[in-house]
């Protein structure tokens, strides 16, 4: 073999080695491109499912206080027919049980108003960074649970204050 056809050799080679670096560079760029794609896609459906479980959770909220402030108003009412039956109106017992439920009322307002403030709207939710909505989920869970809390505190305290009161209005309904 001549050196210049060892040199054509060497050249083709090059030039091939060359094309061979190119398709794999090029392959690399659309495989990173790829990859961060899937990436943005991922995240958007983390932060749509994060903006769903958020209004979810808002909107159920807001209805546990809805449904603590109806008992709070039942439970006002049957402590005043307690107090009434038994002759205690205006007694230390019914204003502390009065004042309690005040407080849990107040309570339960503070969380509406805090989802209130969290809960503007679903379309300002999809603009957040994922670690936003998360505050905003944590926040809206802690809401979420102490509504729930008064609100099955009512139930309970409902439900014994009627046991209470039904002996006092079965009497009056036979007399």
């Amino acid at each position: 073999m001549s050196t210049q056809e060892l040199a054509t050799i060497t050249a083709i080679t090059g030039l091939v080695a060359a094309l061979a670096a190119f398709v794999s560079a090029f392959a690399a760029w659309k495989a990173v491109s790829l990859a961060k794609s899937a990436s943005q896609s991922a995240e958007m459906t983390e932060k749509r499912i994060m903006v769903r479980e958020i209004v979810y959770g808002c909107r159920e909220t807001i209805n546990t206080a809805t449904r603590a402030q109806d008992l709070a108003q039942e439970l006002m009412k049957v402590i005043r027919d307690l107090a009434i039956f038994a002759g205690q109106s205006g007694s230390s017992r019914q204003k502390v049980t009065e004042g309690t439920i005040e407080k849990d009322r107040e309570k339960i307002a503070s969380a509406v108003e805090v989802i209130n403030n969290l809960f503007s709207g679903e379309a300002e939710l999809n603009n957040l960074e994922v670690e936003q909505l998360n505050a905003m989920y944590a926040t809206m869970s802690i809401n979420l649970a102490d509504a729930s809390a008064v609100r099955e505190k009512f139930e309970t305290k409902l439900s014994s204050l009627n046991e209470e009161v039904r002996p006092y209005r079965e009497k009056a309904i036979s007399t």
